[in-house]
Parts: structure tokens; sequence; C-alpha cells
């Protein structure tokens, strides 16, 4: 009977933790396409085009409104490398009167050097990049437009290795600031490669509940079981 208890509380700790499921793709704006080549987001002083910043625009569907990680692609004009790549994620809202991002981000996410994967020579050409990196669980608004703007600041700098966001294959527009001081601008036909990763269901209270409840009950069947170092023989 105990033993019945005990896999029944484990079965409900399990059904509950089912909403931190492997993180699914909760939104894609597709991947690098090589016959494209991509625009600057580099935040490095003295590049060609100071402070040149680009952003995407998306979309979350309720139930996968939490963003926990982002892959997305890119590289360096002419193939100088960096020694180390300093990549800064920021997520905007969307100001309705212009349907760009706003001034000030949401929130921003200094990701740093994660390693790069070479996938092939774009049109420019360049060598392009595979990225990805997890970031702290970021519960957004679903059905509602954000902004997000992946931004490099390559050390040690070269004039030559402006940093660039590749281009996908969908259509659409994004967002460009050229210069710090400048507002956000369209950038009308350029779509950037990237997508976001999530959990598969935002955890709802009722299953919150069910894992307390799971946890509590294996703790307590615990504590009740006794210790085979308390038993006697006789």
């Amino acid at each position: 009977m105990k033993r019945t208890r005990v896999l029944f509380l484990i079965f409900l700790t399990l059904c509950a933790a089912s909403a931190w499921a492997d993180p699914i793709v909760i939104f894609d704006n597709g991947v690098a396409d090589l016959n494209l080549f991509g625009g600057i987001s580099d935040l490095s002083p003295g590049i060609r085009l100071s402070g040149t910043r680009l952003a995407e625009d998306f979309t979350l569907s309720a139930g996968q409104n939490i963003v926990s990680g982002v892959r997305w692609w890119g590289g360096h004009r002419f193939d100088w490398l960096p020694a180390i790549d300093d990549f800064t994620l920021r997520i905007y809202e969307n100001d309705p009167l212009s349907n760009l991002p706003l001034l000030t981000p949401l929130i921003e996410f200094s990701i740093g050097n994660v390693g790069r994967i070479a996938i092939g020579i774009d049109q420019n050409p360049s060598t392009v990049y595979e990225y990805a990196a997890s970031i702290p669980g970021t519960l957004l608004d679903p059905g509602t437009t954000y902004w997000v703007s992946i931004l490099n600041t390559t050390l040690p700098h070269n004039p030559l290795d402006d940093w660039f966001w590749e281009r996908s294959g969908h259509t659409g527009s994004a967002a460009v600031v050229v210069n710090p001081a400048d507002p956000w601008q369209t950038l009308s036909n350029s779509s950037f490669a990237f997508n976001l990763t999530g959990p598969s269901t935002v955890p709802e209270p009722s299953s919150l509940i069910l894992l307390a409840l799971g946890l509590a009950g294996l703790a307590v069947s615990r504590k009740k079981t006794p210790s085979r170092e308390g038993r006697t023989l006789g």
C-alpha cells in the first residue's frame, strides 16, 4: 500500500513538472540565407557605421510566451575575426505610433562570447556562423508585438571586422539605427535570421499546485517510513 501511495505521488509530481518540457521553438524568423548578405549590428567603437544596430519584430502565442533561448546567424565582414565576440541581446516594446521599437529597451541581456559554428559563405562573400545562447526565462505578453536586437562588440576591434546579422529568406521589414542619436527607422525588404526558444507550455497555477502537493506528499511519506537502523529483532 505504501509503495502504491509513493508511486502515485511520484506520478502527481511528474504530471506537474511536465509543464517544464524541453525547450521548443516559439518564434521562427528563418535561418541564414547564404544567397543574401547581412546588415551591420555592431556597437564597437570606430566601426565604419558607428553604432549601427538592427532589430526584428516578433509576436508570441499564448502558452508559448516565455523566452529562454535564442539562436541567430551572422559573421564578420571580410572575415576579420576578432579574438572575442561580446554579444548583447535587447528586447524592446513596440511604439504603436511609429510601429517601431521604443527608444529604451524593456530588458537587456549581456550574453558575451557564446562561440560560433561556421555554416557557409554568403554573397558578401563572408563566412556565416551560427550562434546560440540561453537567457533567464522572460515572460512576455502573448499576441503583443516586441522587437529583438542582437548586437556585437568585437574586441580587439579592427575597422574591417564589423559584425553583421545575416538575412533570412523571409519577407518583411526590420528596424535600423545608423547613429546612436538617431531614432529607429524602417529597413524595408529585410528580414534577419533568428529564432526564439522556450518551454512548450507556460505553467498554470493548477500545475504549480500539483507540483507542490506531489513534493510535499513525497516528503511526508519519507518521514513516515521507519529506517532500517531503528528496527530491532525479537
